[in-house]
């Protein structure tokens, strides 16, 4: 069995993977939930001897502020850091997002998301802190894994609810785009595995539709 650091381990994407993970691999759960506040907490000896880090932990709020977004990324400068603790590990999951684009423009003008699409920050939901805190965290991912030789998977996350339906308003009225964007529990199950049990790597977008503004190009393959 593979030893799996798995941060955010208690948060919404953590509880959907973590019970099909332990079946088949030696997991390390950290999260601030089970008393592992990564931005107080000395984590290096956690990564001692892991061969894959599923890096999930970060404030998933699409609206939050600069400040708050600044918190996500020191909290993955610290995951970087304990990162060089571990002398087997081989491959990083980066839970990245599809607010790293401007995807509702995209949308709307009848465009899709290609690997060529440049990057963008979502500012559809407030400003666009969050959107731009996940692309510096992927940068800084892609950094230290082309140091130190490490395989990364950066993977652009659509609509992930907790209880496994579409995105719904307020209002109770749904965006269009949500059918697009949604990506079902077993559909994220489905990716990390691949991701851990494949040489797979690169940045990809993960939505369970099939021929939607998600070009296959850059659409996760599973």
């Amino acid at each position: 069995m593979s030893k799996i650091l798995i941060t955010g381990s208690e948060g919404v994407l953590g509880k959907i993977i973590t019970p099909e993970l332990g079946k088949y691999h030696n997991l390390i759960l950290l999260d601030k939930n089970t008393g592992i506040n990564i931005l107080a907490t000395d984590i290096k000896p956690y990564f001692r001897n892991i061969e894959t880090l599923i890096h999930l932990a970060a404030n998933p709020a699409p609206n939050i502020n600069w400040e708050e977004a600044e918190k996500n990324i020191e909290l993955s400068r610290r995951v970087i850091k304990a990162c060089y603790s571990s002398r087997n590990l081989t491959k990083i999951i980066n839970a990245s997002s599809i607010n790293v684009y401007s995807y509702f423009k995209i949308y709307n003008f009848g465009k899709k998301i290609t690997k060529e699409t440049p990057l963008s920050a979502n500012n559809f939901f407030g400003d666009d802190s969050y959107g731009k805190a996940k692309i510096k965290v992927e940068k800084m991912f892609e950094r230290y894994c082309k140091e130190k030789k490490i395989d990364l998977v950066n993977l652009r996350l659509g609509c992930i609810t907790k209880n496994d339906k579409i995105s719904i308003q307020s209002d109770g009225s749904i965006f269009s785009s949500e059918y697009d964007i949604w990506l079902r529990h077993r559909d994220l199950i489905k990716i990390i595995s691949k991701c851990i049990n494949t040489n797979i790597q690169g940045n990809y977008v993960c939505v369970s539709k099939k021929g939607g503004f998600v070009d296959k190009s850059i659409r996760f393959p599973f």
